[in-house]
């Protein structure tokens, strides 16, 4: 996205993977710009020009009551939120927490945000560094374990 979308922020370049440019997750991307944004913004892969996180999904074509509070902005509020699962008819949303915030997601705004996902029975998967917490529908179940755990269990 633009730095006037993304409002600067960069975070989702830092913790997603993008398997087209062998970008890891949990590593900055290689064409981070000295001052931010994509420095290959016109040629980016297909997963960066079709990603959006919730946060600026909600402040693009959206009535501004939809609006996530600037507060919960990924740089912000260390999480990235998305994207969904839509394999499943978008019941699970990934939720990525910064490893150098690992309770970004239990705090304010965002824990009440994703309490409420989970009781109207969004899943959620939220990723800490090399950890995964799954949250059932109705938030009455989470487990946590590694993500070689749970690759194991999804298998």
């Amino acid at each position: 996205m633009t730095d006037n979308l993304c409002q600067g922020c960069t975070l989702c370049c830092r913790l997603l993977e993008v398997q087209e440019i062998a970008k890891a997750a949990l590593e900055p991307c290689r064409h981070l710009g000295a001052r931010g944004g994509c420095s290959i913004y016109g040629e980016r892969p297909a997963a960066c020009r079709h990603f959006q996180c919730v946060w600026l999904y909600s402040r693009t074509g959206r009535p501004a009551a939809d609006a996530l509070p600037e507060g919960m902005r990924p740089d912000i509020s260390h999480v990235v939120l998305g994207p969904r699962d839509y394999r499943h008819g978008g019941d699970t949303l990934y939720v990525h927490v910064d490893p150098d915030y690992p309770e970004a997601w239990r705090q304010g705004a965002m824990r009440d945000y994703l309490r409420g996902l989970a009781a109207r029975g969004q899943k959620l998967v939220i990723f800490i560094g090399g950890e995964q917490v799954r949250v059932a529908a109705g938030g009455a179940a989470a487990i946590r374990g590694s993500d070689a755990e749970f690759a194991r269990l999804d298998r």
